[in-house]
This record gives structure tokens, sequence and C-alpha cells, in this order.
């Protein structure tokens, strides 16, 4: 048999000029032109002609085009138009990261992980991916967090797998919404959070992650909800898994189908000793009802069962009757009845009744307002064991509602909820703590419970969190953290979160100055709230933004509304033209000790954007400088003259 021989490099450029022929370049100038030379490559390697795809990237290599270098190496390692040979592709590989190509630097990092071609170096890869990864490298991104997830090459560690897989999930990478999904519902290196982790499963799902699919069929095929939906949500990922090809989805599914046979034949079961009378059965069947689990769901079918299964002296069916009148589920909304089946459930020993009766009367839900009978049923569902119970108890002593006002006794019921993981609880055991009510003033402590809170969704807790990292207290001062939290807590719907945001654009502070943000996060607090001040922070950055006529509207649409005449709607007023300044500076100057200060200091802020907006800056600056003179350092608009006055000097010295 005759050897092959390998072509001549004559021979493989004469076979591209053809090729770059066909893909409509000249071979002439391509010679020249390494750039026309790799995308010609690209297109080749598209078309899945490998072989002429190496040649063409090789051209382009040699003549120092740097992505050129990368396709040339990933071209030795995966043996892609070449024989796969791993120190070649190592060659590559080096020229093209010594060069900062980050596709490159996380290849060559996968040969120092395995030691394909050159000497295993797990400290190298890991550099390498580091290096990329903060680059932004998506990829290499992910890697870095498989690799602090697995543990296999460097020491274990989940949180910083989490960071890792968190900064490529925001950028959009399937896989890393995966990982990251998994991580927290498993409190793998993050606080365990489910409903957070379904939202990432979600999003790589949609993106078509077969793995994230199986992972919410595994999910719902569990008693996860209570809603009856999770038996089809179950099926519904499990099959789009099998069709994005998962190996082990068809167990899953093969699972959940014989669970669905098994409780159809408990369901029927359940259906004939209820019919006998079995007081227990009657409840089973109105839980079946109520889920959707062997039968049809059926909330009407449910209250109709809880109902009989009540009258026969079941306690739970005596509670869950009274939430189906109290939310109207399968029975017509009624309070009173709600409120009756509650008492008759918490007098026979139902915890969650008992806390149910408490916020009847706290509410005024089926019988009048009685904050002393809400504390009784509060106080009997806390010794009981109720976590909200303990929750609502203790904010009731904080206030001196129902009960005498007691912050010892508060902290300690709160501090029983905080334990048992009552978000909100958390968050105000932190506010007793900043104000060392129930005890000594401790910041640290308060630092502690905002932060639980915070991470457990209560924005409020997230705004406290920023201020204490702004100011230093309890916590090492950082303005990375303060901004960190301020952004989330806006982002979860914080209202002075939000005008914190806007106000952080507006004048650059701990982000790049940008008025169209600041607007963005004006117009979302107004949407939020709407209040007088509201109104007034998204009427300045219109006018910022040069958008004048929709200011006036926005003034003039907010004063049609029946608004109390308050001391804020007097600014609006003024800024509407409706108020004349001199006036409101002596309704200012008028208020008691207290609130003259703060107010002056108001009214000569908004005197000044008026004034600025109209061009008058000579005239604006003196009531920003007067704003200052109030000494009112609490009151937002004192920080923000100081900033107009700063932003007015660089314009200054810009005009210079």
């Amino acid at each position: 048999m005759c050897q092959r021989l390998a072509p001549s490099a004559a021979a493989l450029w004469a076979g591209l000029a053809l090729i770059l022929l066909c893909l409509g370049l000249q071979p002439a100038q391509a010679a020249d032109d390494p750039k026309a030379l790799y995308e010609a490559g690209l297109k080749l390697k598209e078309q899945k002609s490998y072989r002429d795809a190496v040649a063409a990237f090789r051209h382009s290599a040699e003549t120092g085009h740097v992505a050129a270098m990368y396709q040339l190496g990933a071209a030795y390692l995966y043996g892609e138009g070449v024989d796969k040979d791993f120190e070649a592709s190592v060659r590559w590989l080096k020229k093209a990261a010594d060069k900062n190509n980050l596709d490159a630097m996380n290849l060559l990092a996968l040969a120092y992980s395995f030691g394909l071609g050159v000497e295993r170096d797990p400290q190298e890869a890991l550099r390498l991916r580091l290096k990329a990864a903060e680059a932004g490298h998506r990829n290499a991104t992910v890697n870095l967090g498989l690799m602090y997830r697995r543990g296999r090459l460097i020491p274990k560690d989940l949180t910083q797998a989490a960071i890792w897989f968190r900064k490529a999930a925001e950028a959009g990478d399937r896989n890393a919404m995966y990982y990251l999904g998994a991580a927290y519902k498993s409190g793998d290196g993050v606080e365990q959070d489910t409903p957070t982790g379904l939202n990432w499963l979600h999003k790589a799902a949609k993106l078509g992650q077969s793995d994230a699919m199986n992972a919410l069929g595994d999910h719902y095929s569990g008693s996860y909800l209570l809603d009856g939906k999770d038996h089809d949500l179950s099926i519904h990922w499990f099959r789009k898994a099998i069709e994005a090809g998962h190996p082990t989805a068809q167990i899953g599914l093969d699972f959940i189908l014989e669970v669905l046979e098994d409780e159809r034949k408990e369901v029927a079961k359940a259906k004939k000793a209820a019919e006998r009378g079995d007081r227990n059965a009657m409840f089973s069947l109105a839980r079946a009802y109520e889920r959707g689990r062997g039968v049809q769901k059926d909330r009407a079918m449910a209250a109709s069962w809880f109902l009989k299964a009540a009258e026969a002296g079941h306690t739970d069916a005596m509670h869950r009757l009274g939430n189906a009148y109290a939310d109207g589920l399968g029975v017509k909304e009624d309070d009173v009845r709600a409120l009756r089946w509650f008492k008759k459930a918490a007098e026979r020993g139902h915890v969650a009744a008992m806390y149910n009766v408490g916020q009847c009367y706290d509410t005024g839900r089926g019988v009048a307002v009685d904050a002393t009978q809400a504390a009784t049923w509060f106080q009997k569902a806390a010794e009981a064991g109720d976590a909200y119970g303990a929750y609502s108890l203790g904010t009731m002593y904080a206030s001196g509602r129902g009960v005498k006002q007691d912050d010892r006794l508060a902290v300690r019921w709160l501090s029983k909820a905080a334990d048992e993981g009552v978000p909100q609880s958390m968050y105000y055991l932190g506010v007793m703590h900043a104000l060392g009510r129930g005890g000594e003033q401790d910041d640290e402590k308060a630092v502690y419970w905002y932060g639980k809170a915070a991470e457990a969704g209560v924005n409020e807790a997230m705004y406290r969190l920023a201020e204490m990292y702004a100011a230093g207290r309890g916590v090492r001062q950082s303005d990375a953290e303060h901004l960190r939290w301020m952004k989330r807590s806006a982002e979860s719907g914080s209202y002075y979160g939000m005008l914190q945001m806007a106000a952080k654009y507006r004048y650059g502070q701990g982000v790049d100055r940008d008025v169209s943000s600041a607007l963005e996060w004006s117009r979302r607090a107004h949407a939020a709230n709407g209040d007088d001040f509201g109104v007034l922070l998204l009427w300045s950055d219109l006018n910022r933004m040069g958008r004048h006529a929709d200011s006036v509207r926005l003034i003039a649409e907010h004063l049609k509304k029946p608004n109390q005449r308050t001391w804020s709607l007097q600014l609006v007023e003024l800024v509407g033209g409706r108020r004349d300044a001199a006036k409101i500076l002596t309704d200012a100057k008028s208020a008691d000790d207290n609130a003259r200060p703060g107010r002056l200091c108001e009214a000569h802020f908004y005197i000044a954007l008026t004034e600025l907006f109209r061009g008058k800056r000579d005239a604006a600056k003196a009531h920003f400088e007067q704003c200052l003179a109030t000494k009112a350092e609490a009151y937002l608009e004192y920080v923000a003259a100081g900033h107009e006055l700063r932003l007015m000097k660089i314009v200054e010295q810009k005009d210079k």
C-alpha cells in the first residue's frame, strides 16, 4: 500500500486560494490580510469544512492574528481538521493567551487541569481561569465556579462557586443559571432560598438547559406546593428534559406517573371510607380535591368535604374550613363564618387557628377590632410554639397595642420568632437593637439581624443595612456594600431605596453620574408611592433631562388629586408656580423650633431648583447656600444642596 504523503505548503495554499474564491474573497488580498483569512476560517468551520478551516487559521495565525491562534490551538486539542496534538495545541493556545485572548486562557486552563500536552498544574489552571473570568469571559467564569464546586483540583469552596456562578448567570449563561439555582435550593454556598433557586432554574430551563428542566421535574414531583399543579408541572418539565436529551429524565417521569396511579387508588379508598362516616377519610378526601391529587382539583368539593369532616369533629378540617371562608376558596367569602370555625379549632388546641383568631381581632375581620383580644390569642399561639404568633405579640409589646408597652417582652418574643425564621421579626429585632430598646444599644446585633432579614428578602432591612455600611455602624464602613444593599432594597420595592438610587445617579455617588438612570429610579419611586416628595424629585429629574412640559404636566396632575393640605404639598405648589417663594419662606420661619430648620432647608432647596431650571444660576446658588446654612443635616435636601453646589462649580470651571 502506498503511503499518503502530507501536502506541501504550496499545495495547501493553492487549495485555500480556490476556497477563498468560492467564499467571494480575493486570494492575493487575503494572503496579506490575516483578518480576512481568519473570517474565512470561521465560515469554513461553520460549514464543517474543518481541514480547510485549519489551513486558513494557520496562515492567519502565522501572520500574528491572535483569535486565529486560539482557533488553531482548539483544532489541535479536539482533532478538528487535524490529528489531535496536545503539545501543538498548548503551543498555539499559549501564544494567544500571552496576548490576552480570553478564549485561549479558558482552554489552556483545561489543558493544565488534565495535563493535556503540558504537565498537570491545577494552580496554573486556576490562575488562567481567574484571569479570564475577572475579564468577563462567561465560560471561564462558569468553569471557575465548577472548579470551586467540585474541589477536585483546588480546595472545595461552595461560597466562591456560588459567587462565580452568579456572575455568569447574570451575564446570561444558562449553565451557570442551573448551577446557581441548584445552589440556592440546597443552600450550598448561599443562604438556602427555594423561591430564588426555582427562579434561576426556570430561567435556565427556558433557555434549553436540560439539567434545569430535570431539576424542576424533580422539584414539582414532591409535596412542595399546595395548589394541585405540582404533578402537572413535574410531568411537563420531565417531558421537556426528555425532548432535550436528558439521560435520566425518563426515570423521573415514570416515577411520577406511578405516583399518580397510586394516588387515584388512595382517593377511591378514602371516598368509600368517607361515605361510611370516617372523619379522617373525609379530611383526606377534601385535601385530595384541594390539591388535585388523584382527582381533578375542585375547591368547592374540597370545602364540602372539609365541612363534613369539621361537623364530625375533625380539628384541622375546622381550621381549613375557616381558611376557605376567609379567602373565598370553594365557598362565598364570609369573615364571620371564618372566625367561627377558627375559634372552634383554636378552642380544641389548633395552634395556627389561635393565630388566625388573633388576626381577625387585630384587623377587624368578622368582628370589631379588639387589640386586647388579639394580643390574648397571639399569646396563646406564641406560648404553643407558633412563630408568627410570637412575632405579632412582640410587635404589640413594642407599640403598646392591646398590652402594656414593654420593650423587654417585645425583644423576648421577637427573638423567639426571629430564631424560628420569621423575616419581619428579624428586621424589627434589628431596629430594637439599633435604638437600644429592650436592652443596651448594640449596633453589631442590629447589623446581624438586619443582615438575616435582608437575605430573607425584607427590603426595609436591606435599606437599614445599607445605611449601617455607609456610617460604619456595627460593621466596617464600606461604600461598595452600602451601594450593593441600597440597590437591592430599591430593586425589591423599597420606596426610600429607590429615592436613594435616584440620588446616587443624579449626583454620581458611588456610580457614574447618569441623569437618565436617576429619572428611571425617580419614576419607579413615584409609581410605588406617589407622595409629595416623590413627585418633587421626579419633577426635578424630568427638568434635568430637558422635559419641561412633562414636568409641568406631572405637577398639574398631582395637584388635581384630593391631597391633604400639608407642608410638602405647599412645596409642590411652589415648583408648580402656584405658591409664592417669599410666602413659603415666611411659612417655614413661622414653624416651631424643632421643625423650622428642616422646613427652611426644604424651602430654600426647592426655590433653588426652580431658579436653576429657569437658568438663574446665581439665584439658585444663593438659595442652595442658605439651605446649607440651616444645618439641617438629617434632611435629604441638605445633602442634595451640597451636591448641587459641587456640580455648579464643575460647570463653572468648564465654562472658564
